[in-house]
């Protein structure tokens, strides 16, 4: 290929195009956990991750994670960078098994008086090396919860899926 058709794909592939917001669901299955967690292992749990199709970089294969949701709960609903910050989140569409990266520590929701929180102040990261999801405690980086994830391979969208970072219910 010579320079001239290389640069004129650079180019096409850079051309604004409209946003699309999709999703994809990520699956961890736990296998490390604290004694208060034990009943975890082997436990399945879930993510959804969002993102704007249009944004992937067309050279990295990489896309800013616009939104992350604990399902089948769907917390947070809608995007909210105090309860699920993502301003550290990526995700490598460039081979599979594909790889995210996440590393947050997202605050606890307010607890009625006398009632105590169900989660010390965390640390999230989904690791895209080890492909490892590790949950720990700020307070002396002690492990709650850990596991292997696997990013789905089926790309979410529509209406529904557009709505939850758009903030619509």
């Amino acid at each position: 290929m010579t320079l001239r058709p290389l640069a004129l794909l650079l180019v096409l592939a850079a051309l604004p195009a409209d946003a699309k917001i999709v999703a994809r669901d990520i699956k961890i299955v736990m296998d490390q956990t604290s004694p208060d967690h034990k009943a975890d292992i082997g436990q399945t749990h879930e993510a959804r991750i969002y993102y704007d199709d249009a944004a992937i970089d067309p050279l990295t294969h990489r896309v800013k994670i616009l939104h992350q949701q604990h399902t089948p709960m769907l917390i947070p609903k809608h995007p909210d960078p105090a309860v699920m910050p993502v301003a550290n989140a990526w995700l490598d569409l460039s081979s599979q098994p594909y790889r995210y990266h996440m590393a947050a520590s997202p605050a606890l929701p307010q607890m009625p008086p006398g009632m105590k929180p169900m989660w010390e102040p965390y640390a999230i990261l989904f690791d895209e090396t080890t492909q490892r999801m590790t949950i720990r405690k700020q307070s002396d980086g002690s492990l709650e919860l850990s596991g292997h994830y696997t990013v789905g391979t089926e790309v979410l969208s529509g209406p529904e899926i557009e709505a939850v970072v758009a903030g619509h219910d």
